[in-house]
C-alpha cells in the first residue's frame, strides 16, 4: 500500500509517518522540505502518482468560498 502523507514533517505528521513506516508501508511523505508545495500545487502530481491513500494532517486553511 501507497499512502501520501501531507504535512509529513509537522508534529502529528512526522509521528503518522513513522507509524505507518513501523506497519511496513510505503509512505510519500509531501512537504515543501520535499519538494513539494500543497498550496501551490508544486511537486504534487507526481507525489500523488500511484497512492492508494492520502492523508491531510496540514494546519492549513481554506482559500476559496465554503
Amino acid at each position: 500500500m501507497r499512502v501520501v502523507v501531507a504535512g509529513a514533517t509537522g508534529l502529528i505528521g512526522s509521528r503518522t509517518v513513522a507509524r505507518l513506516r513501523d506497519h511496513g508501508v510505503e509512505v510519500v511523505r509531501l512537504s515543501r522540505h520535499d519538494g513539494v508545495d500543497v498550496t501551490t500545487g508544486e511537486g504534487l502530481t507526481e507525489a500523488l502518482r500511484g497512492a492508494d491513500v492520502v492523508v491531510d494532517v496540514t494546519d492549513t486553511t481554506s482559500r476559496g468560498e465554503l
